[in-house]
């Protein structure tokens, strides 16, 4: 896979392909396994992006109902109360009340409750790692793509660190293993990485920078997210559009 390939699906799913080149992605999802697995993972994190919009439709309709039946009452005094057998109807309508906000919560924020204090979990979403197999390291490649798509991270750096012994000049492994190290919490090795992406002004500097913002997200240093934020070109819609989303989250 090369970048190419993620523009041309990332296009695909905006809807912005010539029926032509649309019909070229389809049938190529039929031949190329590794190109349709990077679609579905993508369609997932699309669908995920479009319902994260609809938290905001759901908070005021749950914000109503909480204050209908859970009215604040600041005149009494706060009384803990045992709870009784008697008392069973009620409680289990309230656990009823309970479970149907989460389960909408779920099913709108994709499986899990988008937090405005953990900003990096919703936006740490790794593209999905394709190595160039080359010459001894085919075998190797495979292991570390599988260890690393599957969030195996303590595999994959190992075995990225080994891959990279033979396949130095491979960006994009070089990139996994600073996302690996990153979600292992090895911090500065995971930025020290980056850095060095971003220094060699490869293709992948950009993604070298998000991944500094998320570090330093990740690590609560806010006005340094921005600063790396604001590296990102325009040029790459993709990665603007994530750029432009956490900025104004945070």
């Amino acid at each position: 896979m090369k970048e190419e390939d993620y523009l041309e699906i990332e296009a695909y799913l905006q809807g912005e392909l010539s029926a032509e080149r649309k019909a070229a992605v389809e049938e190529r999802v039929t031949s190329d396994p590794a190109f349709a697995t990077a679609l579905a993972e993508r369609r997932q994190l699309h669908e995920h992006l479009k319902a994260e919009a609809g938290e905001a439709s759901l908070r005021a309709t749950l914000n109503p109902m909480g204050a209908k039946y859970f009215p604040e009452r600041e005149e009494e005094p706060a009384v803990v109360r045992q709870l009784r057998p008697a008392a069973g109807r009620s409680r289990r309508w309230w656990i009823g009340i309970a479970a149907a906000a989460a389960i909408a919560l779920a099913v709108i924020a994709g499986g899990q409750f988008m937090g405005e204090a953990d900003h990096y979990e919703q936006f740490a979403q790794h593209e999905p790692l394709s190595l160039t197999e080359r010459g001894d390291s085919g075998n190797l490649a495979t292991q570390a793509e599988t260890a690393y798509n599957s969030g195996e991270y303590t595999d994959a750096i190992s075995l990225l660190r080994e891959y990279l012994v033979v396949q130095s000049d491979d960006e994009r492994a070089r990139l996994a293993l600073g996302v690996s190290l990153l979600e292992e919490d090895r911090d500065e090795e995971a930025i020290s990485l980056f850095k060095e992406i971003v220094d060699t002004n490869s293709t992948l500097a950009p993604y070298g920078n998000w991944y500094l913002a998320l570090a330093a997200v990740k690590r609560g240093e806010t006005a340094k997210a921005k600063d790396f934020l604001d590296l990102i070109p325009a040029s790459d819609p993709y990665l603007t559009e994530r750029a432009d989303r956490l900025r104004a989250a945070l």
